[in-house]
């Protein structure tokens, strides 16, 4: 997504024959991003799917003038250690491209 927001969803399956439980949880490798959820932990039924939102959301000082923001959502049993990851990417604008834009000339 382009801006300084962006709106995620996540849907996790379930293929197994019992119920699974995960935790969730969103980083950032540079810490640049700030996220809110809507849910820390899934309860998936067998042969079913659950889903949750996030949103992320750079400074403005990041915004204009920073490069892609990328992060992972990672997906594991409560206190496993092998984790599942999606990845995503915040990119803001160009600050050059802005700047000619508001200051023709």
């Amino acid at each position: 997504m382009t801006g300084n927001k962006g709106h995620y969803r996540v849907v996790v399956t379930n293929p197994g024959t019992s119920e699974a439980a995960l935790e969730l949880k969103a980083m950032s490798r540079d810490a640049r991003l700030k996220f809110t959820q809507s849910a820390k932990t899934l309860n998936i039924p067998a042969g079913g799917r659950q889903e949750t939102d996030y949103d992320a959301s750079l400074s403005w000082l990041t915004y204009f003038f920073g490069k892609e923001a990328a992060f992972q959502v990672a997906a594991a049993m409560p206190g496993g250690t092998e984790a599942k990851t999606v990845d995503g990417g915040l990119c803001p604008l160009d600050g050059t491209v802005l700047f000619r834009r508001f200051c023709p000339g």
